[in-house]
């Protein structure tokens, strides 16, 4: 009978963990946070909402923005709670999340009407998606009738352990579109774990 090495399988998964991070970079913030409620914003433009943590709110969802242009949202941590949708854009305009860290949310983002989105080099881990009025939820990213130029979903890296997650698609491409010149661009990210799922799997464009 072959011994077993723990040693080198170990060091082995050390090493996956290890290339998965830095493959798909990830958040690169290392910073404190400061406790927050939900936040909510109607034609707001030009502001930064960084370095808060949303954990304990009880609202549904944790950062709002309708009609909302040239923002940005670093740095901030966003979960604990498992039925959070962390952040919510509706005809929005040049928003770049990137740098967050998000656990045990149903859903990291929902861009609805909007152009302009990046989602880029945040952590998402555990996305727990359950079923909400019918309509199943479930995503890193999604984006949903997005357009114009400057669209990104890229350098993230979520990870979801059986029995403590339920993803369906983790990054979600619906009924959006690019320009020639500047397309909708899926680059560098790490996906890795998640389901049992019949419906979802890693991307998908629609």
């Amino acid at each position: 009978m072959k011994r077993i090495n723990y040693t080198i399988i170990i060091s082995l998964v050390l090493l996956c963990c290890s290339l998965l991070k830095s493959y798909g970079q990830g958040a690169r913030y290392t910073g404190s946070y400061t406790k927050s409620a939900a936040i909510q914003h109607v034609g707001k433009s030009n502001f930064v909402i960084e370095g808060l943590d949303f954990s304990n709110s009880n609202s549904k969802y944790l950062i709002v923005l309708y009609s909302a242009e040239n923002v940005i949202i670093r740095n901030n941590k966003f979960g604990a709670a498992p039925t959070k949708l962390a952040i919510y854009l509706d005809n929005c305009k040049n928003v770049t999340i990137h740098d967050n860290t998000f656990e045990n949310v149903q859903t990291g983002l929902v861009a609805h009407n909007s152009e302009g989105i990046k989602f880029e080099y945040n952590d998402v881990t555990n996305v727990v998606g359950p079923l909400r009025g019918g309509e199943t939820i479930g995503n890193m990213a999604q984006f949903d009738k997005v357009r114009g130029a400057g669209n990104s979903i890229s350098y993230n890296v979520s990870e979801n352990f059986a029995g403590e997650s339920a993803p369906e698609d983790l990054i979600n491409i619906n009924q959006s579109h690019g320009t020639a010149q500047s397309p909708i661009m899926i680059k560098g990210n790490c996906i890795r774990g998640g389901g049992p799922s019949v419906s979802g799997g890693g991307i998908i464009l629609g």
